[in-house]
This record gives C-alpha cells, sequence and structure tokens, in this order.
C-alpha cells in the first residue's frame, strides 16, 4: 500500500512539474500566410513570455504559441480531463487559448477568449465553455481527437503585445 501511495504521489507531482515546464513554440502569420507578425519566447523561472507584434500585411493578422516538445503524456492526460487550468499575466490584451483537435483542417478550432492582466490571473476553463468562431465550419468538441493547445492574439493590428504563461495544468 505505501508503495502505491508513493508511485501515485510521484505521478502527480510530475504532472504538475510538467504543466509548469512546458516548451512552446512560436507560430505566426509568416509563417506561409505572407504575413509579417512576430512572436519570441523567453523562460525565466519557469514563466514562459511571448512578445511580439501584429501586422495587416495579412489580413487576418495573428501571432501566438504552441505546445512542442514531449508534450505527449500531458495531451494524453487532458484527453482523460474536464478542461485546463490556465494562469497568465500580461499587457491587459484579450488572447485565445485554443485546444487543437485532429479532426479540424480549417483551423476553427474550440477556443477560449481571457485577458492578460498586470496581475496574475488564473482561468479555470472547463471543455463545456470552449467555443468556436463563427467562420468555420461547426463541429462538436471531441476530447479524444486533442492534438495540442496553443495560445493566440486576438485583432490586428497589435503596436505590441507581451503575454506570461506561468503555469498550464489539468483540470480534473
Amino acid at each position: 500500500m505505501k508503495k502505491l501511495m508513493v508511485l501515485l504521489a510521484a505521478a502527480l507531482l510530475s504532472s504538475a512539474v510538467f504543466a509548469q515546464q512546458k516548451e512552446w513554440g512560436v507560430y505566426t502569420d509568416a509563417d506561409g500566410n505572407g504575413g509579417s507578425s512576430t512572436a519570441t519566447v523567453t523562460v525565466e523561472n519557469g514563466v514562459t513570455k511571448v512578445t511580439g507584434t501584429v501586422t495587416t500585411k495579412y489580413q487576418y493578422g495573428f501571432a501566438g504559441i504552441t505546445l512542442i516538445g514531449d508534450k505527449d503524456a500531458f495531451i494524453e492526460e487532458l484527453k482523460n480531463a474536464k478542461g485546463i487550468k490556465l494562469t497568465v499575466k500580461g499587457d491587459g490584451k484579450d488572447y485565445n487559448v485554443r485546444i487543437e483537435t485532429s479532426d479540424r483542417s480549417d483551423y476553427c478550432f474550440h477556443e477560449y477568449t481571457f485577458k492578460a492582466t498586470e496581475k496574475e490571473t488564473t482561468y479555470e476553463i472547463p471543455f463545456k465553455k470552449l467555443v468556436q468562431e463563427s467562420w468555420g465550419k461547426q463541429k462538436k468538441f471531441d476530447v479524444k481527437k486533442i492534438t495540442t493547445v496553443s495560445i493566440q492574439t486576438i485583432g490586428q493590428p497589435i503596436d505590441s503585445y507581451s503575454l506570461e504563461v506561468v503555469k498550464l495544468e489539468i483540470l480534473k
């Protein structure tokens, strides 16, 4: 019994640490859409900060970050969760956190809009609160088809943006 408790505690602890130490990659409208928006990621003390600009060179200018690296364990755990818990702070602008799935070839993923205030804020986001934008084909969210999590700017142009992702966790 004691061995089982130790294993369970280790699994929970590794999940929490994994959730705090995610690797994020950047993407922008400059990646194949002809845009010129920018995104730069820095990591300090386990906090990921993304900064940049969003231009109008591409009519739907955007910039964002997406989970990269060894995310498989997190994604598998997410497929059995109720949602995510996201802790952020930033520049006072609105952003979308998107739960991307393999059944969306049009990039109209299910998402949740949040404000990144100067004060660190935690958002509990159950999957049932996710919505799709109106421009894509509407489709029911399928938790078993989750492939990644991304966070993206809203609107354009944006002279500068700054978002800090303090923590991304599983909402059980």
